[in-house]
């Protein structure tokens, strides 16, 4: 398939046919590779973004189940790189969640780590929460009321923890 749309880049299904096997081979960055030759060659914008939503919810799932900080910013990393191609609603949910689950893991490390670089990648993960959530809101109310509260409510220790552990820090 991958020939066919080199040679006509605007077979049919031919882009989500490769999105989707890429997907299912666990190839993710692959998939964001074509999904951006299919986006540079004119394919349709709703479709590729359809099967990249895909993708994306196989990535966030996996941060879902680890549950680490590292397997959040892998969600963060590559539903920000989806989003900086083909914007949606649910690339700007999955960056709001993702976000928001490493800043909070950096938030709770605070106390045990005595680390400026936590309390700085709290503050610049909440901040793309912050800016990503409202415009993914449509995807989960819900949940991201909850995100945006707890935000809210917890943020005010970030500016605390920064004027104690990031002192001469710029």
């Amino acid at each position: 398939m991958k020939r066919a749309v080199q040679i006509n880049p605007k077979v049919e299904n031919g882009w989500l046919f490769i999105l989707v096997t890429q997907n299912e081979m666990g190839q993710p960055d692959s998939a964001l590779a074509s999904a951006r030759q299919a986006l540079a060659s004119g394919a349709d914008k709703d479709a590729i973004a359809q099967a990249m939503l895909s993708v994306m919810g196989s990535i966030v799932k996996e941060g879902q189940t680890k549950a680490t900080r590292e397997s959040w910013m892998r969600a963060y990393q590559f539903s920000s790189a989806v989003d900086s191609i083909i914007p949606t609603p649910n690339s700007k949910y999955f960056v709001g969640v993702s976000s928001f689950q490493v800043g909070l893991d950096a938030l709770q490390k605070i106390n045990t780590s005595k680390q400026c670089s936590d309390a700085q990648l709290a503050e610049d993960m909440w901040a793309a929460a912050q800016i990503a959530m409202p415009q993914g809101a449509s995807v989960d109310k819900e949940t991201a009321g909850k995100i945006m509260g707890a935000m809210q409510q917890y943020g005010v220790a970030i500016p605390q923890a920064k004027k104690a552990l990031c002192k001469g820090k710029h």
